[in-house]
């Protein structure tokens, strides 16, 4: 199954695995958004239009400082320092939830 990646640069290789904990989050956010705010959080549709499209906008936003740094310091050291930074947020965002959540 991995033996496609055997001649990847070790770099490649870190681009890969870092990759991989915050496009799973991306994912699950992204899919369950929706859900989440208007069933649990009971947010009007209209409003959570809003608040995904606010995302979508401040992505797009944030691409353009972040393109001219890509292009000053070089992209794959930016993405790999944009993985490992999602990744950490993650994960404390997960750690605050488990141990502040009865709070």
């Amino acid at each position: 199954m991995f033996t496609s990646y055997r001649g990847l640069p070790k770099e490649a290789k870190y681009l890969i695995i870092s990759a991989v904990l915050p496009f799973a989050a991306y994912g699950m956010l992204y899919t369950d958004l929706s859900f989440f705010l208007t069933s649990v959080q009971v947010i009007s549709i209209p409003l959570m239009g809003l608040i995904v499209t606010v995302i979508g906008v401040s992505t797009f936003a944030a691409s353009i400082p972040l393109g001219v740094a890509a292009d000053k310091y070089g992209r794959k050291r930016l993405y790999i320092v944009d993985n490992i930074l999602a990744s950490l947020c993650i994960i404390s965002i997960a750690l605050f939830w488990y141990f502040f959540r009865k709070i």
